[in-house]
């Protein structure tokens, strides 16, 4: 009697995240399916960025020195992102995949905190990974910028990407090019 109870309270449980995530991602936006306009400055130095948005126990220095930031992207420039959240445990890769099919690819950090920016109150419910920057932390483990949300507010932080550790409550910010 027990064991059932418990299996429909998490059953329950499930299914309120679930239509809570999904209310969530409708949203409203100034483009179709989520679809937002943001401006990233590429020319802002990395380290204020960083200070920027609340950094969490890894130092801005520290950051600084070990992000890998693809070269080649200078200036400000209009991006449209969207936010995904897929209802299965998915790898990295799945997801740069999936994003694809949709004419997306994963954010950089420096689209992650240019969102942050424009919409700061957007959503406390879930954590905002971007994939597409990433460094290796003291324990050799690749790590990748997110927004961590809890308590009502939201604060940069650097989630473990050991690959498949995304779960179906991960929510990720994908980039297209305008």
């Amino acid at each position: 009697m027990l064991r059932q109870h418990r299996n429909s309270l998490f059953g329950g449980v499930a299914f309120v995240m679930a239509l809570a995530t999904a209310l969530w991602l409708v949203g409203s936006s100034s483009l179709s399916d989520g679809q937002e306009r943001i401006t990233v400055d590429h020319d802002q130095p990395l380290k204020e960025v960083i200070l920027q948005g609340s950094p969490t126990y890894l130092t801005p220095d520290f950051i600084e020195e070990k992000l890998v930031i693809p070269q080649g992207e200078h200036g400000k420039k209009t991006v449209v992102v969207r936010r995904f959240n897929f209802p299965t445990r998915m790898t990295s890769q799945q997801v740069t995949e999936a994003m694809a099919k949709e004419g997306f690819r994963p954010a950089g950090f420096y689209e992650l905190e240019a969102f942050d920016k424009a919409f700061p109150r957007l959503q406390f419910n879930h954590s905002i990974v971007a994939l597409r920057d990433s460094f290796e932390d003291g324990d050799e483990q690749k790590r990748v910028p997110g927004l961590w949300a809890g308590g009502g507010s939201r604060r940069l932080n650097w989630f473990v990407d050991s690959g498949d550790s995304w779960d179906r409550w991960d929510v990720f910010l994908g980039v297209r090019e305008e």
